[in-house]
């Protein structure tokens, strides 16, 4: 198919009549590339090779022109080879000084091929966790079921139907100018057209149907089971991971729980579809094939793929993952920088920091579309899609000379060639969307996996020891040094005790351990050194410099992290009237006059610092 890459989509008339003698009156039919399943596959692409070829082959014709078809295919093979090279570089640039290693370290040897098995295994292991989740075994199975009859049924119907109606349309066509039998035309075109009218619900509506399903169930899986291990999980993940970002690198973890799990799902019905339709395309093709050609046919078929996926791989490699990685990093940073811009609006605007941030957002969104453009040369994989067709042509127009098979039949052994190679050609056709739900698996299942390492890691080795105190005291510290979470070095080291009913001033220089050893005290952390005795029974709330307020009413701001759904409607009215009593108790009537309790708003961004402190003591006041 190299031929048309080069002359038959871009060349001119006059170029084709100049360079290719006789070839003037030949119809170039506008086919469209893409799907193996459209009605009109028959007269696109291959139709068009089928026509130059036939053209150049012709006895007394243009068989001397066929010296221009090395020249095309090394013209398209130096283009391919030149986007690799520029994407590749490009890609380096974008990525930055993590991704300047040795060429072996990244894509060929030991190292690509445990990462490549690491990407497998997150694949499979989420994949997996659907198919046995108690809440999802049933949904998950029946629509990989319904799955697979569809595309059964699907390629049944294509193969020993509509295929053979549209041969025999093509056949009466080609013969009509000699048996002037219009009526055998139109009794072709009709039957076809009847029957693609009965088959239209199952290429054209359930396929989407199917795909919206199991894409939803497995996307609600991975986002459920996701949120519940990172933020519900018991442990505090998303909190300690964050503390620990440098040391595991999980950038992003919005982007993975959302964008991530949206396209691993939708890539994984589209490969698994994939996979049904080639081997059920093979099974419902080899019998056309070899009814057709025979079995010299099919072999010549499976030889023609096997060569295509050895160039494909040899070709593009594993360059691909590290490509898909790098352009998900670098546009969920530059989506983090602009959020992060809205959050810090005020500061940013009292620091004029306007041209900083805007550069600095520019520069993250030039690295994103760098890291696009080395995209390209993935479809550079296209290129060995060329040459089966070409090779399948050479073999048949022989044979249609000779008048043992009807250029219509001809056209249906090329649909076949693409339908029965469809399962070798599968790695080759879908590596670079193999390589994108590798790259979706892998950042998923660093994240899923590093939260539920931290749910069930065993506490530490150097932990403080928590102890009852008697009840005139109300906490006590022994003793106590604490970690920052991931860290090495100690801070606090203080004995005190604060007597119930009496408040205690603890003062130091920053970074000393202040906020340190409160967060101890309330089990935030619990590596270190130490005793901290509490009351029994004694709950502590710790009021931090800058409380979080979700978006939503007053009401739900001042009772989080209680949830205004747990509170029957007898009790809203009381839960109401506590609400108003601590609002003005903490001085804040003007919030009250203004919104009410019912006025949904991101008090975050709306409240002054002084403001969400005395909201925070709202809350407090509350829980007393």
């Amino acid at each position: 198919m190299l031929l048309p890459f080069v002359v038959g989509h871009s060349a001119p008339a006059s170029v084709l009549q100049h360079l290719l003698p006789g070839f003037a009156n030949v119809s170039l039919p506008s086919g469209s590339h893409g799907s193996h399943h459209g009605y009109h596959q028959l007269y696109g692409a291959e139709n068009l090779h089928g026509n130059l070829l036939f053209k150049l082959l012709q006895p007394g014709g243009s068989l001397q022109n066929l010296c221009l078809v090395p020249l095309l295919i090394g013209m398209n093979l130096l283009v391919a080879l030149l986007m690799q090279y520029i994407a590749r570089r490009t890609r380096i640039q974008a990525a930055g000084p993590r991704n300047e290693q040795k060429p072996e370290e990244r894509y060929s040897g030991v190292a690509a091929f445990l990462r490549d098995f690491a990407g497998i295994q997150s694949v499979y292991k989420i994949a997996k966790g659907w198919l046995t989740h108690d809440a999802y075994r049933c949904v998950s199975t029946s629509l990989c079921l319904l799955t697979i009859a569809h595309w059964f049924l699907r390629e049944w119907t294509y193969a020993q139907l509509l295929s053979s109606l549209t041969a025999d349309l093509t056949n009466a066509i080609v013969a009509v100018r000699s048996t002037r039998d219009l009526s055998l035309v139109y009794s072709r075109l009709f039957s076809m057209l009847a029957w693609q009218i009965a088959t239209a619900p199952l290429f054209l509506i359930l396929d989407p149907m199917i795909q919206a399903w199991f894409a939803s169930s497995l996307q609600s899986y991975i986002t459920n089971s996701m949120l519940q291990s990172y933020i519900s999980g018991g442990s505090q993940a998303y909190y300690k991971l964050k503390m620990d970002d440098e040391k595991r690198d999980l950038d992003n973890p919005d982007q993975r729980i959302s964008e991530s799990a949206e396209q691993f799902a939708f890539l994984m019905y589209v490969l698994f579809s994939g996979f049904l339709s080639a081997v059920f395309g093979m099974l419902a093709w080899a019998g056309v094939m070899i009814q057709l050609g025979g079995y010299a046919l099919l072999a010549t078929c499976m030889g023609m793929a096997c060569l295509r996926l050895m160039l494909s791989i040899s070709l593009f490699g594993n360059a691909l993952v590290d490509a898909f990685k790098d352009q998900l990093e670098t546009g969920a940073t530059f989506r983090y920088s602009l959020a992060r811009l809205r959050e810090h609006a005020e500061p940013v605007a009292l620091a004029h920091g306007d041209q900083v941030e805007a550069a600095r957002s520019r520069h993250h969104f030039n690295s994103h579309i760098d890291a696009f453009i080395s995209m390209l040369f993935s479809t550079t994989l296209g290129i060995v899609d060329f040459f089966p067709v070409v090779i399948l042509w050479l073999y048949q127009v022989p044979q249609i000379e000779a008048g043992v098979l009807n250029f219509g039949d001809a056209l249906r052994c090329q649909t076949g060639y693409m339908q029965v190679a469809k399962v070798m050609d599968f790695l080759a056709n879908s590596y670079a969307k193999l390589k994108q739900l590798q790259a979706n698996g892998e950042r998923l299942w660093q994240l899923w996996e590093a939260a539920d390492e931290v749910n069930e890691e065993p506490p530490a080795d150097s932990v403080i020891d928590f102890a009852a105190c008697d009840t005139d005291v109300a906490f006590a510290f022994t003793s106590l040094f604490v970690f920052t979470p991931g860290g090495t070095t100690a801070v606090g080291g203080v004995s005190l005790a604060c007597e119930a009913g009496k408040g205690l001033l603890i003062t130091g220089g920053s970074g000393i351990g202040k906020s340190s050893i409160l967060r101890a005290l309330v089990g935030l952390w619990s590596a270190g050194e130490g005793v901290v005795e509490k009351s029994p029974g004694a709950e502590v709330i710790f009021l931090p410099q800058n409380s979080y307020f979700p978006v939503g009413t007053l009401l739900e701001a001042v009772i989080y992290p209680a949830q205004l759904t747990s509170f029957g409607w007898a009790e809203r009215s009381g839960l109401e009237e506590s609400a108003t009593r601590a609002l003005k108790r903490a001085l804040l009537q003007p919030l009250l006059r203004r919104w009410g309790l019912q006025e949904t708003r991101d008090w975050s961004a709306l409240l002054s610092a002084g403001e969400r402190q005395r909201l925070a003591f709202a809350r407090l006041f509350l829980m007393l």
